[in-house]
């Protein structure tokens, strides 16, 4: 399991998700450590298409999910209110 990282692109999600989606880490690249950032990752989990989405695989899903858990870490004023992310091992 990773820890907060203040250089995310060290995170083994980062270089997992760089390889597989880089035209997903270029927009996060370009928005981390903003409100803006928080709401576009949860906007990639989330289906905001009426179910028409198919979705990320899930090693993809489990990456997105741990730099929205990193993001939310080192910048909570940005989390969603009522909301906390925690940290899954996910299998």
């Amino acid at each position: 399991m990773e820890t907060a990282t203040t250089n995310y692109k060290e995170s083994e999600c980062y270089a997992s998700l760089s390889a597989a989606f880089p035209h997903i880490v270029k927009i996060i690249d370009v928005l981390w450590g903003s409100k803006e950032c928080q709401q576009y990752l949860l906007k990639l989990i989330l289906d905001t298409r009426d179910g028409s989405r198919a979705g990320f695989p899930y090693s993809a899903f489990k990456d997105i999910g741990q730099l929205i858990v990193i993001h939310d870490e080192l910048f909570p004023k940005y989390a969603p209110e009522g909301e906390k992310w925690v940290r899954c091992n996910f299998k």
